[in-house]
């Protein structure tokens, strides 16, 4: 056996590992639907991140379709994006747009939810707010230091 095949190999059961470890967090969460199976079997390569994301969706009771669908899409990025929606939804700004918003920005979703948590923090996560980060989602930290402190002027 080539030492390529063995790697192969241990990737595949580290994968599977994931799999099984996120699939009994769902169990035991008592959110082991065919749906939240379907969304850890799909993208198994994040399975954990992706059950951690549906975890805390289900907390917030924000575990919907199209939240789930946001996950799924952006596994490698589910944590970010399940906190960028928490966050959202917390200042009641969860919207389809919005929620499309965060995903086609995914790469910066961990940014994103840190920002839109401090502006939620203190009570001005609002939809200009957000499409300032957003649009900027790059830089999302800088531009919530800058609206914190355009706030506390």
């Amino acid at each position: 056996m080539r030492l390529t095949d063995i790697q192969t190999l241990l990737d595949q059961s580290e994968r599977a590992r994931n799999v099984v470890r996120a699939l009994s967090s769902l169990k035991n969460a008592h959110i082991l639907t065919q749906e939240n199976r379907q969304a850890i079997v799909a993208r198994a390569e994040h399975a954990v991140g992706v059950a951690r994301a549906l975890l805390s969706l289900n907390d917030d009771h924000i575990l919907t379709p199209e939240n789930r669908q946001a996950i799924v899409a952006q596994a490698e990025y589910a944590e970010g994006v399940a906190r960028a929606l928490l966050s959202l939804n917390n200042a009641r700004i969860l919207t389809s747009e919005n929620r499309q918003a965060i995903v086609a920005r995914a790469e910066h979703a961990g940014g994103v939810a840190l920002a839109l948590s401090y502006l939620n923090d203190v009570r001005i996560l609002i939809q200009e707010n957000f499409q300032a980060i957003i649009d900027q989602a790059e830089h999302a930290e800088g531009v919530a230091q800058a609206l914190l402190s355009l706030n506390d002027a």
